[in-house]
């Protein structure tokens, strides 16, 4: 039965209907749609008349009447191409007839390559002289070609654009690292303005000629697949179905239409604006990048890296964001010099630092004071060892300013405004790059600090974050930043010319051999940093340490207390991180294992063992190992039930099996950030 309310609402369509034919008949004479207000009108004229309620059998008959016109609609198509109204003046609060969703066709999918590929004619398969296989390409100006893997990339005439860098003709082999959950790589040819370094292969002489753009693509053969391996969810991120059939390499996927399983990306014209200010600036430019979290900071900073490294030879890159870290694992702040573009997600990439500083946290939020003295330090660092760099050329010596990237953390409000404000004043900077965070909160009103003299401020657009089906939390980066740093290592090749990155995942960290190191002799002093460091006793020390990530310091000045010298281990309790003037964090290890009673810590780092010499400081934070680190990927141990060899139930720092009877602390450590500790009153 019909409630009062729908049956009033019936009878208005009911009189509707009745008017219905008198409206269509004024249609016809006029231009302009009817539009429902004439219905009000008619009733704002005479308030006080109101229809009577309908009886039982009314409302059957009102009720039976609405249902025939509704299975008359169905059964008739409309067809809004055919209405006899004309599109409206635009209004911004009503959308235009013609804009309508229904009249619009589906959109197709987005073209990302307009190369299109003929064999023997613009593609040549060749054998190398390693005996590697590799695709020489020819491409015409204006020329895409977009591509998931990991690949060798040399231009060998011509120049092309790819990810914010201009690479022309020269014999160098760029490693690229194209994922699915990254913005998909794009080779873009340029004018053919370079000459070609060495003449093109015989096999395919004749198909070039001067204004071609010729590249050759072979597979890397890095080993970074199988660290996908570790992470079940990220296993194909650095493959996918080719659109123009197999090339003859492995590792290769051209695309040529966005699909959903894609993360592409649109350069907006502020920061194409941007680089071309950064590339264009007469002198050495200083460049701090700030915004909110998820803006595009990291992908700007890669960006200008290496645009600026098309004009200049070296570019210092300081990286102060200690969650999301570009070169080094989570929990340092660290100073590189970097001599060629990068091209790739941060995992791709591990770099030795020319300077690091160990925080101890993903978030400068609980030692604010020594993250500023870290930055302060590495700027100092920058000023004295780096800006200026002698290049000797064949004339003689000449002398060069080299460039500098701040990338910056995205906590910009309160202290985290207050920490970025700090690092602008001391940087010396030449230009601002901010990402306009109007947007981001509108409820907290931040107070813009006052503008420095003789800075250039620019504002950019942010990017919005896509989510695919292979996306990546924080937490997730940060754990495949880790992992990538324990499994990696650089060898020289063959011709001596360069490293290469490699990754070896054939055995877990829990079956790798250890460095077995007596802390009586290599050892001058333990420190803890962070959160409740400051409650550990000297009893528990070799507790806190089974299993934990350490820092390993270079310090000028000694560390060492009395424990160091009468053979216990080197720790005091409360004890301050060494001073960033006087120290170096050289990387990261794992202690795998502590035994008491030969004074020994089994440790795994992938820190080559002639920059050990110097390390008498380990330093504990916040940081910890993932757990897939703990884990054993090999399939026979995963059938075996087991982790390296034994028994899951008997393995060490790992939980199975939550229960109701679990022990004190055995449950995830969960931060309240509303609770304060006495050192922080």
């Amino acid at each position: 039965m019909l409630s009062a309310f729908a049956a009033r609402r019936a009878q208005a369509t009911a009189d509707a209907t009745q008017t219905s034919a008198e409206e269509v008949a004024l249609a016809k004479q006029s231009t302009v749609a009817p539009t429902p207000t004439s219905l009000i009108a008619k009733r704002k004229q005479n308030p006080s008349s109101k229809s009577p309620p309908p009886s039982r059998k009314r409302k059957k008959d009102i009720k039976t009447q609405v249902q025939d016109e509704v299975m008359n609609l169905e059964e008739k198509p409309i067809h809004l191409s055919s209405s006899p109204f004309v599109p409206r003046a635009y209004s911004p609060s009503v959308a235009v007839l013609h804009e309508s969703p229904y009249d619009l066709e589906p959109e197709s999918e987005q073209l990302l390559s307009t190369f299109v590929p003929s064999w023997n004619q613009n593609i040549f398969p060749c054998q190398k002289e390693n005996g590697g296989m590799a695709i020489y390409i020819i491409l015409k100006p204006e020329e895409t070609l977009t591509f998931i893997g990991t690949i060798y990339l040399t231009v060998l005439q011509g120049s092309i654009s790819l990810l914010g860098s201009t690479i022309s003709a020269s014999p160098i082999e760029h490693p690229v690292f194209a994922s699915k959950d990254y913005p998909t790589a794009t080779i873009e040819a340029l004018e053919a303005d370079s000459a070609p370094f060495a003449p093109p292969p015989a096999k395919i002489a004749d198909a070039v000629s001067s204004d071609h753009i010729l590249i050759s693509i072979q597979d890397l053969n890095s080993g970074i697949e199988g660290l996908m391996k570790l992470f079940d969810s990220h296993a194909s991120i650095f493959t996918s179905r080719s659109d123009f059939g197999d090339w003859g390499l492995r590792e290769f996927f051209p695309i040529q239409r966005q699909t959903p399983q894609l993360r592409t990306f649109q350069e907006p014209y502020s920061w194409k604006a941007s680089l071309d200010i950064a590339h264009t600036y007469p002198e050495s430019p200083r460049i701090l990048i700030q915004g909110p979290k998820g803006s595009g900071k990291s992908m700007l900073s890669r960006m200008l890296v290496n645009r600026l490294l098309s004009r200049f030879k070296q570019v210092a890159y300081l990286d102060c964001d200690v969650g999301q870290t570009e070169f080094t694992p989570e929990g340092m702040v660290s100073l590189h010099l970097l001599t060629q573009p990068v091209f790739g997600p941060p995992f791709s990439h591990p770099r030795d630092p020319l300077r690091a500083h160990f925080v101890g946290s993903t978030s400068p939020r609980s030692s604010p004071d020594h993250f500023l003295e870290c930055i302060i330090a590495l700027l100092d660092a920058y000023r004295l060892d780096v800006r200026y760099s002698l290049l000797s050329e064949d004339e003689g010596e000449s002398l060069d300013q080299i460039p500098l990237v701040i990338n910056t953390f995205g906590w910009n409000k309160g202290i985290g405004a207050e920490l970025i404000s700090r690092i602008e004043t001391s940087a010396e900077l030449t230009h601002v790059f901010a990402f306009d965070s109007s947007t981001s909160d509108p409820i907290w009103q931040q107070e813009e600090a006052e503008p420095l003299l003789n800075v250039q401020y620019v504002t950019l657009q942010p990017v919005k974050p896509i989510r695919t089906q292979h996306y990546q939390n924080q937490a997730d980066k940060r754990a495949l930043m880790m992992m990538s740093y324990f499994h990696h290592s650089k060898i020289i090749t063959a011709t001596g010319s360069f490293e290469r990155d490699t990754w070896n995942t054939d055995l877990p960290l829990c079956a790798m051999p250890p460095w077995e190191v007596k802390w009586s002799e290599a050892i001058d002093a333990i420190i803890l940093v962070g959160s409740g460091s400051e409650s550990v006793e000297l009893l528990e020390i070799l507790r806190v340490l089974n299993g934990a990530i350490v820092a390993m310091v270079e310090s000028s000045r000694s560390q060492a207390s009395e424990s160091s010298t009468t053979g216990t281990v080197a720790y005091v309790q409360g004890r301050p991180p060494p001073s960033p003037q006087h120290s170096h964090c050289v990387g990261y290890a794992l202690i795998r294992g502590v035994r008491a009673s030969s004074g020994t810590l089994h440790i795994l780092t992938p820190v080559p063992i002639e920059r050990l010499a110097n390390v008498r400081v380990l330093v504990m934070g916040e940081i910890q190992l993932p757990v897939i680190g703990m884990l054993d990927h090999r399939a026979e141990s995963r059938t075996l039930g087991q982790v390296a060899g034994v028994e899951m139930a008997n393995v060490p720092f790992l939980h199975w099996h939550s229960t109701k009877r679990d022990a004190q602390g055995a449950k995830k450590l969960r931060v309240r950030r509303n609770l304060k500790r006495k050192n922080q009153m």
